[in-house]
């Protein structure tokens, strides 16, 4: 995932406190730095690496607790880990507390805020995935509240359009069995559609135009599921056309090649219908 490389820092220090104005340009710096060095990781060691870097700089700020989080998440889900599902699901604990106790009293806003509601929701739905169908379902309805909450502070916020859209892909693509598991829990189930989970990926690109890979595959799916097939089938060749930089990206392609085989699209023409912005 193309994610922002840290907080934009605009300093208009007079020359009589220049040295304050560097220190906090440093500071921004080693923010970037920090973010840009996560987009190059690919494996368990260099999340490790990043772990160990965010605990290190941790300095009480929102934002490198936020970070703190995120590096605990991604070493709990990284796929070369050798890490026992125990292990994962306490590291993905750890992460989910941090997060859920500085925001119980954090009334800050802005990209800071929204960034750290957005990972509340992303390591829950992680650390759900280790939990049993009855815990699964209590946290559906917290996971989306974080991630909504997130786009109430950021509405451009296209990461967060997205995990509603996967929520809501989630939600639509219940067992029966979780279903019933969901009536018995709730007097209203948490609940999803295909359709609305379109709208959060149309959104999602609109708001950043090709910032995903990983959006226009589920974009194009969600066209599938509501019948929509020609329009799934030309996003499914502007994701093709997209590089993979990423294991997420190399992850996207898979599921996309799988997507196409089973509409029987193909992949190797240029997509039809709205401009492509990327």
């Amino acid at each position: 995932m193309r994610r922002a490389a840290g907080i934009l820092c605009r300093i208009g220090a007079p020359l009589s406190i220049a040295a304050l104005a560097a220190g906090r340009a440093a500071s921004c710096e080693g923010k970037a730095t920090f973010d840009h060095a996560r987009d190059a990781a690919r494996g368990a060691d260099d999340f490790q690496d990043l772990l160990k870097r965010a605990t290190a700089k941790k300095d009480g700020s929102l934002w490198w607790d936020c970070r703190h989080a995120r590096a605990l998440h991604d070493v709990a889900t990284a796929s070369d880990s050798a890490m026992t599902p125990a292990e994962r699901k306490e590291m993905l604990a750890r992460a989910f507390k941090l997060l859920d106790e500085r925001l119980a009293g954090e009334g800050s806003t802005g990209a800071d805020a929204a960034d750290a509601w957005r990972w509340k929701g992303t390591v829950l739905s992680a650390l759900s995935s280790h939990m049993g169908t009855d815990e699964s379902i209590k946290a559906a309805s917290t996971i989306r509240d974080a991630w909504l909450r997130a786009l109430e502070l950021n509405p451009r916020d296209a990461s967060a359009s997205h995990l509603l859209g996967r929520w809501h892909m989630k939600m639509a693509s219940l067992s029966w069995i979780e279903v019933l598991a969901a009536r018995a829990l709730y007097s209203t189930p948490p609940a999803g559609t295909h359709q609305e989970a379109l709208d959060r990926f149309l959104a999602a690109e609109e708001a950043d135009p090709g910032f995903w890979m990983a959006n226009r595959v589920q974009l194009a799916a969600a066209m599938a599921k509501v019948g929509r097939g020609k329009e799934g089938e030309a996003w499914a060749r502007r994701a093709a056309a997209m590089p993979v930089l990423t294991e997420d990206d190399a992850e996207s392609k898979k599921e996309l090649e799988a997507l196409a085989a089973a509409n029987r699209w193909t992949l190797d023409a240029p997509g039809d219908g709205a401009d492509d912005r990327a």
